[in-house]
């Protein structure tokens, strides 16, 4: 959605709860893909996206646009649902959003089937299921700033609106946490002697995440 029209939109659901269904359509999968990566469960991960867009539907009037629009806001109340879950184990019905916001959102049943696809691809792909494994290691500060910045391609300056941090802090937490996730994958290859070949891979696409 180009961004002149998508504050178009938020001005209109502003006004009209009805008018958030259009950047539901647009953000759900994003969302759900970025909660599917850092859960590795797709049910828990329908529940917690159906959270993030009810709490922003119900908040959408306090929100102010800026030149990123509307998807740091989402992926900051996605990233404070996770840590949520993470803390108290719990989370809500997929169904509620529907029910509260009153609206059906286009393609709606496209979005679950194609972000399925990706959870099988992902739960594939060797190199990708070992980085998710080992990331989920790791505190949830750093869980929150890789899977941003390599998970979803966000800029420093995107993460920092997103998490409320400077952007020093947000590089320093980088750095330290991609020493981490590359330790991790040191300690997993001494302790899995039988996954010579794997392993490899999964160090190597550390070090060039390190380099990036």
């Amino acid at each position: 959605m180009d961004i002149e029209i998508e504050k178009e939109q938020i001005a209109k659901a502003q006004q009209d709860k009805k008018e958030f269904a259009p950047i539901y359509t647009v953000y759900y999968q994003k969302i759900l893909s970025y909660i599917i990566k850092r859960t590795n469960c797709v049910q828990v991960a329908e529940d917690i996206t159906s959270t993030v867009f009810l709490k922003a539907m119900i908040s959408i009037k306090k929100f102010k646009c800026t030149e990123f629009g509307i998807s740091p806001w989402l992926f900051k109340i996605a990233v404070n649902e996770l840590n949520d879950f993470y803390r108290k184990k719990k989370c809500v019905s997929l169904d509620q959003l529907m029910e509260d916001a009153n609206f059906e959102p286009e393609n709606f049943g496209d979005h679950l089937t194609e972000v399925r696809l990706t959870q099988e691809k992902i739960d594939n792909d060797i190199k990708g299921g070992l980085i998710r494994k080992e990331l989920q290691k790791l505190s949830i500060k750093y869980q929150d700033v890789i899977s941003l910045k390599y998970f979803e391609n966000k800029t420093i300056e995107e993460i920092c609106l997103i998490l409320d941090k400077k952007e020093g802090t947000v590089k320093s937490l980088i750095s330290r946490g991609l020493k981490k996730l590359k330790k991790n994958f040191k300690l997993t290859k001494d302790i899995n002697k039988d996954e010579k070949e794997v392993q490899p891979f999964a160090t190597k696409n550390v070090i060039l995440l390190e380099q990036s």
